[in-house]
């Protein structure tokens, strides 16, 4: 997801437009700048919580829904034994990109009266203005970097490796 994310991101707009409409590239970036993120977050919860899959299924005792990024990310530095502090830095920032993933994935009918000299931002520029396909893609490799370094947990995308046999003619 990270790789797809930084290829949206790494675009230029002229060769982007061959495949997908340039409006779209902050859309495809945030929305697997955030699978990315919340993947590494799975994977670090399954490394070393033995309940994780439990837990993010919300099947366990006492939970009433599937935890969103937040629980998962609460569940993991408890895990660790760090605080994780919303109210700043990267946590905050990965909570506001989910949240505007959240409006484009899931929206919700909201109708409202604008007076003005030109139509509302709609999603599309929102999404631009609050994580460009360049701050969304810098958030989920910083928060990759981050996730690994406080849990300890091994970076196996170095470690894929691809070969083909090359058959002679």
């Amino acid at each position: 997801m990270l790789r797809i994310a930084s290829w949206a991101s790494g675009a230029k707009k002229e060769a982007y437009n061959a495949v997908f409409a340039a409006y779209t590239r902050p859309l495809i970036t945030l929305i697997f700048a955030a699978a990315s993120i919340e993947g590494y977050t799975n994977y670090v919860g399954q490394t070393i919580d033995p309940h994780w899959m439990r837990f993010s299924n919300g099947m366990l005792e006492g939970e009433k829904r599937r935890p969103g990024i937040r629980d998962k990310i609460e569940r993991v530095y408890d895990r660790l034994g760090i605080k994780a502090d919303f109210r700043s830095g990267i946590f905050q920032q990965v909570v506001r990109l989910f949240d505007l993933r959240g409006q484009l994935m899931h929206p919700t009918l909201d109708e409202r009266e604008f007076t003005g000299k030109a139509p509302p931002a709609d999603i599309t520029e929102l999404a631009e203005i609050a994580f460009s396909p360049e701050k969304a893609e810098k958030l989920a490799r910083d928060r990759k970097k981050r996730i690994l370094s406080d849990s300890g947990v091994r970076d196996l995308t170095w470690s894929l490796s691809y070969a083909e046999k090359i058959n002679p003619a």
